[in-house]
């Protein structure tokens, strides 16, 4: 029996290794965008181990998924992000940052971003409450034109600020 095409949206959930679960596909996910946005292969174990080391530490970050379900009922992991609250104290609220966002080829351009975009900000409402959330904030690559379009169709605009960094 085929059924409607559909996407839910979910928070991850942490599983052994070894199980295939979310980390799993969250830590293809992150090494194929970095390969994507910077032309740099990460070390697998290091991404797998920070992707664990968030979903066994909430207060770190939260990962979501985007799971797509075809017309004969398949699901299909098509995506994810992270979002960590940095506090403001200009503004007394959380920013939430979302990152490491990541749609994988087939899905993209259907509405999987602004599903998990959507979702996010439903969650930040209702969750993060002291203060209340003042703004949903991304980086995106300079590189990344078509993310930077993406975000701008969500409502999104560029930034003031340039983000500086220094290995340690």
């Amino acid at each position: 029996m085929e059924t409607e095409e559909s996407v839910i949206i979910r928070k991850a959930i942490h599983e052994p290794y070894g199980t295939n679960g979310d980390y799993a596909h969250i830590a293809r996910f992150q090494m194929s965008c970095c390969m994507e946005t910077e032309g740099r292969t990460l070390a697998s174990e290091k991404v797998t181990a920070g992707v664990v080391h968030i979903l066994q530490h909430e207060k770190l970050g939260q990962y979501f998924i985007a799971e797509h379900t075809n017309k004969d009922g398949v699901k299909t992991v098509a995506g994810c992000c992270l979002v960590q609250l940095q506090f403001s104290d200009w503004n007394c609220a959380n920013y939430i940052c979302l990152e490491s966002v990541y749609i994988t080829p087939e899905f993209r351009r259907k509405g999987i971003l602004q599903s998990l975009f959507e979702y996010v900000e439903q969650y930040a409402k209702k969750h993060w409450t002291y203060g209340g959330p003042c703004e949903i904030r991304a980086n995106v690559s300079r590189l990344n034109l078509s993310m930077q379009k993406a975000m701008e169709k969500l409502g999104c605009k560029e930034m003031v600020y340039k983000v500086y960094s220094k290995e340690l």
